[in-house]
């Protein structure tokens, strides 16, 4: 177990095993990726030929999107299953097997960073936002989305405070996480940060029960948290954050 709260060799294990198990690791629509990777080149105002770091990048759907709109994209993963996986089905992309926590990159390396539900993998992300900062260039930045510990389903099914927690298809150390304390996590990396909730539509989940149920799911969340004073309650927390160039200047943008 590393200082982050980690177990490294435990995730490396669980989606090692899920490589093996399934032809490709991608649990959203494809509606719900495209629009994701396009809310992270408007947000980070990426062009064509800018480094992408894909952190997390599982078997690497997101870095072949990136890569399809023209972006120089580097996959990595602490698993050599999915890595090996992702290599298969998308030949154009560089992966490589890595720690989020330490990468053998240059500093200020990338344009942009994306974590696709990476963030909510560390009990404390702060080793994770310092090694964000350095490897993006000043004015670089990251977009990253995690599930939402307000979100009512994401809380029932995978809080570990909840009396309905499933640890089916999940690692020990998960959590759905709090916009508020990613952001001041990030904003105390060096970051100027925004945030928002928004809504999500699943293709697969682990339990066979989550499963039946996800129509029902998917339809709550496209119609009951529509509203806009019910935004802080939907599934995924979208953060983005521009690398300051003094990382003194701390700002916070909610």
């Amino acid at each position: 177990m590393c200082a982050s709260g980690q177990n490294k060799a435990g995730e490396r294990e669980f989606f090692d095993k899920h490589a093996e198990a399934v032809s490709e690791y991608d649990v959203l629509s494809e509606r719900t990726n495209r629009r994701l990777v396009q809310a992270c080149l408007d947000r980070c105002r990426l062009e064509p030929g800018m480094r992408v770091l894909d952190l997390g990048c599982g078997s690497g759907i997101f870095s072949h999107l990136l890569s399809r709109h023209g972006m120089s994209v580097t996959g990595v993963d602490i698993s050599p299953g999915l890595i090996d996986l992702g290599a298969r089905l998308y030949p154009e992309v560089k992966f490589l097997v890595g720690d989020a926590e330490a990468l053998p990159f240059e500093d200020g390396h990338f344009d942009c960073v994306f974590m696709g539900g990476l963030i909510h993998h560390f009990a404390d992300p702060s080793a994770l936002a310092g090694e964000v900062a350095r490897l993006l260039r000043d004015g670089g930045s990251f977009f990253a989305f995690d599930p939402n510990r307000r979100n009512p389903f994401m809380w029932l099914y995978r809080d570990h405070d909840s009396p309905l927690y499933s640890s089916k298809g999940v690692t020990p150390g998960e959590r759905p996480v709090l916009a508020e304390e990613v952001a001041t996590i990030f904003a105390w990396a060096g970051f100027r940060i925004s945030s928002e909730a928004t809504s999500v539509e699943y293709r697969y989940a682990a339990s066979l029960l989550m499963r039946l149920l996800l129509p029902a799911c998917n339809l709550v969340e496209k119609v009951f948290l529509s509203p806009p004073f019910l935004g802080p309650f939907r599934a995924f927390v979208l953060t983005h954050g521009v690398k300051l160039a003094r990382p003194g200047q701390v700002t916070q943008q909610t």
